[in-house]
């Protein structure tokens, strides 16, 4: 198990850990935020008396926990995947960055049905078509480098996405309570998260390129891919 965490992910469960441990560390920030700045909170958790040390500064127990327990749920929930059918995110990029320049590059010719077709069989189509030959956990068949390239690129993306709605929230409770500095601060954070998950997501594009590149040039899995757009002219 890798300790770092600013290493590469490389498959699915390292992805979902590496969130985790960001979402915890951006909750606990925004939770000792709140308490630094508004009486309010602060005294709540005063109320809390169990303290642990981090770095010898005394900490209530109960803003660790508040700060794990909304890392806990992000994680069931998988957050960034409800944000991600909420806006559509990944949607889109299957569609549009994946399976539309896929079928193009493989020949099929589509019809606009068909094209409706893929927009509603997305996930079976990306299955029988991409995530057959660029999966990762050692079942990969083009280079891993290119997968591991792509799922980490995905994974700090959903990190600033899930960080972001914290801070909007965060911001929220501090506008409530008329600290319009911390309002602020915060506000100019989230957009300069959303200007790095811009480029984020056009990296993302360029990697998914790449493996698309790499899965095509190989006849035989061409003829396959082709065989699955063809197919969808019979259903």
């Amino acid at each position: 198990m890798k300790i770092n965490p600013f290493s590469a992910v490389e498959d699915y469960p390292q992805m979902l850990n590496k969130i985790s441990a960001f979402v915890t560390l951006i909750s606990l920030g925004c939770v000792l935020l709140l308490r630094f700045r508004i009486t309010e909170i602060d005294n709540f958790f005063n109320g809390l008396l169990v303290q642990v040390n981090i770095f010898d500064n005394p900490i209530s127990l109960g803003t660790v926990l508040l700060a794990v327990l909304i890392a806990l749920i992000s994680r069931i929930i998988k957050l960034h995947d409800r944000i991600s059918d909420v806006m559509k995110i990944r949607y889109f990029f299957d569609i549009y960055h994946i399976l539309i320049p896929m079928s193009l590059l493989s020949e099929a010719n589509l019809t606009s049905n068909e094209i409706e077709r893929i927009k509603h069989d997305r996930k079976n189509i990306m299955r029988d078509v991409f995530y057959k030959y660029a999966t990762s956990g050692g079942k990969e068949v083009i280079d891993k480098h290119y997968i591991t390239m792509a799922l980490d690129q995905w994974t700090w993306f959903w990190i600033l996405l899930e960080g972001s709605v914290l801070l909007v929230i965060t911001a929220a409770i501090s506008y409530f309570y008329k600290d319009a500095f911390s309002t602020s601060w915060l506000l100019f954070i989230v957009l300069v998260s959303t200007i790095v998950m811009y480029f984020s997501y056009n990296q993302s594009v360029v990697y998914a390129e790449d493996e698309i590149k790499l899965i095509l040039e190989n006849d035989e899995r061409k003829m396959a891919i082709k065989g699955v757009f063809d197919a969808l002219s019979s259903k």
